[in-house]
């Protein structure tokens, strides 16, 4: 019986060791409220609680949550999420529609408006450490998807947000406009051999 104890022990131990490799997932489910960490910044269980969750889930240090909702709803979500101390505030724009797949993987069947990203500093790229302080911490950002329910005429940001954008649109108009500028370009050479001939 010891042996068959300090072999499971063992076995345990060689597990453990070998976890670090593999990232720890799971999922939010969006009816049960979130508990989060005593290290999120104060206020924000209160917000990831908020009616209109309808998916979310974690990878190793950093939480992901998924909302559905109208442009009011993100307006009295944005206005509690403004009021969040200790990290960076961030709404960042998307023109697609907002869908994932479960764990953020496989076919994207849960559609949203908007997520909010709760990062651990240091494990994402997107949440560098803090160089004014020791203490991991988080930052917290909100992306919002345009392709929804969502008015952006209505929208209200609080001015102590920062409003950025992913790069989509800036990226589709300079495709357009390169393409715009090639077609000239090859339009300007076929005048050009056609007045020679």
């Amino acid at each position: 019986m010891k042996k068959a104890i300090v072999s499971f022990g063992v076995v345990l131990i060689v597990l453990a060791w070998c976890m670090p490799g593999f990232p720890w997932a799971a999922e939010h489910p969006a009816r049960l409220p979130v508990g989060g960490s005593p290290a999120w910044p104060a206020g924000l269980r209160e917000l990831l609680n908020r009616e209109g969750r309808v998916y979310g889930f974690f990878v190793n240090a950093n939480d992901f949550f998924f909302y559905l909702g109208d442009t009011e709803a993100l307006n009295e979500f944005l206005a509690q999420y403004a009021k969040l101390k200790d990290t960076p505030l961030t709404l960042v724009l998307h023109s697609a529609q907002g869908k994932t797949g479960r764990l953020g993987y496989g076919e994207k069947k849960i559609q949203f408006d908007w997520e909010v990203k709760v990062l651990a500093r240091g494990w994402s790229p997107e949440a560098p450490p803090d160089p004014t302080t020791e203490k991991p911490g988080y930052v917290v950002i909100v992306d919002l998807w345009l392709g929804g329910n969502i008015d952006l005429d209505k929208l209200k940001v609080p001015l102590n947000v920062k409003v950025k954008s992913r790069g989509e649109i800036e990226k589709f108009i300079g495709d357009h406009e390169a393409n715009r500028n090639q077609d000239q370009v090859l339009s300007e050479q076929d005048k050009a051999l056609g007045s020679s001939d």
